[in-house]
């Protein structure tokens, strides 16, 4: 199913889930907000809220969701005195950013990534913040609902009060703000775009009858040749699972399941940027019939416009002398 092509020429990228798994996260930046280091227990309120008084390394994508928070909070708390703008900004961020977008993103994170993992610490991360600062935020507007969240959030915190009210309106860090022109910030508004143009395609796949769910579907797209969408979709990975020539080269060559997983641990800790190791199990997307692993990338790919040439192949096919005669 060809989607939005481009301009150029016949390019295209398959993509085969949306927000894919990240097979190395390397210097993310850091989110200078106090007291806000999730340990990595299992995804419930207890290990949300096992909190260290240190830093905590976030992601690309918890970043860009917790300038999502900073920006909602920071309007209703200007419009304490109007209440539907307060209302409205909540309302957009909670359903249009933090549910239909950064849960969707942030879930396979929760179940298949490693507990200590920076990925999954960085999701955990944004959940508190959601729940300790959106909670509070929420109260003038929805009085009931957020003393319910309240109730089950300080059943686990020590010293906590009898209710959200008595909290008062949360600090958020202005370092959760990025610029309007941050590259970070357009890269995601870049595959927000992308993703709503794929629903929109596969829901009408879905009310065609040509599939039967999401993931019955092959998608691919086509970006024109130096947009930034192409930028985005560029991936490290060659066809059999190794870093190609656009990695470091120290990897170029080494399959990203194996020896290469050994060799970026051992660059990082040449540049002292590894700041500690342990071991544990990753889980792979696995594929049941060819009993391996599933690394998902995006691969370049070159369509024919059968269109275009419809009436010069039936031209053709005129000549070809059938056996036996149709």
């Amino acid at each position: 199913m060809a989607l939005a092509p481009g301009d150029g020429p016949f390019v295209g990228m398959e993509l085969p889930q949306f927000f894919g798994v990240s097979v190395v996260e390397v210097g993310s930046p850091t989110c200078e907000s106090p007291g806000t280091e999730i340990t990595g227990e299992e995804a419930d309120i207890e290990g949300l809220l096992r909190v260290r008084a240190s830093p905590s390394p976030l992601s690309k994508c918890p970043r860009c969701w917790l300038h999502v928070v900073q920006e909602a909070g920071s309007v209703c708390c200007r419009c304490t005195g109007a209440l539907a703008s307060a209302a409205a900004a909540e309302a957009e961020a909670a359903a249009q950013h933090l549910s239909s977008l950064y849960f969707e993103a942030a879930k396979d994170r929760l179940y298949a990534d490693a507990i200590p993992s920076l990925s999954r610490r960085s999701v955990q991360t944004v959940l508190f913040h959601i729940l300790h600062s959106v909670t509070r935020v929420l109260a003038p507007i929805t009085v009931h609902g957020s003393e319910e969240l309240f109730d089950h959030y300080r059943r686990h915190v020590p010293n906590a009060p009898e209710s959200v009210a008595l909290l008062g309106w949360p600090e958020l860090p202005a370092e959760w703000r990025l610029a309007e022109d941050a590259p970070l910030l357009r890269d995601f508004s870049q595959l927000a775009k992308l993703r709503l143009a794929t629903n929109r395609a596969l829901e009408q796949e879905r009310r065609d009858r040509r599939i039967g769910s999401g993931l019955e579907a092959r998608l691919t797209l086509d970006p024109a040749p130096g947009s930034e969408l192409a930028r985005i979709l560029d991936t490290y990975l060659d066809a059999a699972g190794c870093y190609n020539a656009k990695a470091p080269a120290a990897l170029v060559g080494l399959p990203v399941i194996g020896a290469g997983s050994g060799s970026v641990i051992d660059d990082l800790t040449a540049r002292g940027l590894l700041l500690r190791t342990s071991e544990h199990r990753h889980r792979y997307p696995f594929d049941w019939r060819a009993k391996k692993p599933v690394i998902m990338r995006a691969t370049e790919q070159w369509f024919c416009r059968v269109s275009d040439l419809t009436s010069k192949a039936l031209e053709q096919l005129q000549t070809v002398n059938m056996v036996p005669p149709s």
